[in-house]
């Protein structure tokens, strides 16, 4: 086994993490043919604005579900967009689009993004152009910020483009946040095509649409968050789904063990309403809040088991 670092930021090997991903392209992780080890990609703290558009990787990083590419915020965020962590900041219309065809298996550990400055219709994490199956490709983003641009453009925060059989293991977002995405036309979690999604103790505030099921009934969202959105969801989600917590009207399997507006539950974060959307804190403020002690335990999840939050602070 033989796994590979390489550094990103000041002074370190690579100056941005899509100068790391181009300057990795090619590199071999996987059991059968390379190296059998991990590649990670380590962040370190400060502002990056190098988009990684879809073309990022020309030839592409060979992987496999045991060897893969992690990229991991060494500087890592404070469970809110911390400016003295690893953070993204970019202009263009997309800051991560993953191609499955170009690199089938990675995850993104502790990434916050400021999607303020992007232009119109823009995406933060996005996945996009496979053409070929991949039955046990994966795209996980875990401890995921993304801080939206408001009203003033249509965006989307976490989004999926691939048909199943391309990401045929599926899309996670594990302790993600994602708010700020208020034009008209925005959405928090978009499922655009049909391959699963898994949304595991996220929380969605302050957009139009929460969630933008697609192809329908393959989102799987337990210990999850829709709070302030003018729809929570355009649809039905997986019937796995529960012990979701909402303020608004719950959609089709929103869960048995799941809170809506006809509970009148508590909302109690710390800063849900700073105009600067990078100052928000979407902690709990209180035991008050409906959500406290009201999870369900996922260590032993079938799909994805995991027992920490987004500080790292264990949850049973």
């Amino acid at each position: 086994m033989a796994d590979r670092t390489v550094t990103v930021g000041p002074g370190k090997i690579y100056a941005s993490l899509a100068a790391a991903l181009a300057g990795e392209d090619g590199y071999d992780c996987s059991a059968a043919t390379g190296n059998s080890g991990m590649l990670y990609i380590d962040c370190y703290a400060f502002e990056d604005t190098a988009a990684i558009a879809g073309g990022t990787l020309a030839t592409g990083i060979t992987t496999d579900s045991n060897y893969y590419v992690k990229v991991r915020a060494i500087d890592k965020h404070d469970g809110t967009y911390d400016t003295s962590a690893y953070r993204r900041k970019v202009t263009g219309t997309y800051d991560i689009t993953i191609d499955a065809d170009k690199v089938a298996h990675i995850e993104f550990d502790g990434i916050a993004m400021d999607m303020s400055s992007m232009s119109a219709t823009a995406t933060g994490l996005n996945t996009n152009y496979a053409s070929t199956a991949h039955a046990d490709a994966f795209i996980r983003y875990i401890d995921c910020i993304v801080a939206g641009p408001g009203s003033g453009i249509a965006a989307f925060g976490i989004a999926n483009s691939d048909t199943p059989t391309d990401i045929g293991d599926g899309v996670y977002a594990i302790n993600c946040i994602i708010y700020g995405f208020t034009n008209a036309s925005s959405v928090g979690l978009r499922q655009n095509s049909g391959a699963a999604i898994y949304a595991y103790n996220c929380t969605i505030d302050d957009c139009t649409l929460g969630i933008d099921v697609g192809a329908g009934g393959t989102i799987r969202l337990k210990n999850s968050r829709v709070t302030a959105c003018t729809t929570v969801a355009d649809g039905a989600l997986h019937a796995d789904s529960d012990y979701n917590l909402t303020d608004g009207t719950a959609p089709t399997n929103w869960g048995t063990n799941s809170l809506d507006s006809t509970d009148t539950p508590t909302i109690d974060y710390v800063d849900d309403s700073n105009a600067t959307l990078t100052s928000r804190d979407y902690h709990l403020a209180s035991a008050s809040d409906s959500g406290v002690g009201a999870g369900q335990d996922l260590s032993s999840d079938s799909d994805y088991s995991f027992s920490t939050d987004i500080d790292g602070d264990t949850r049973g």
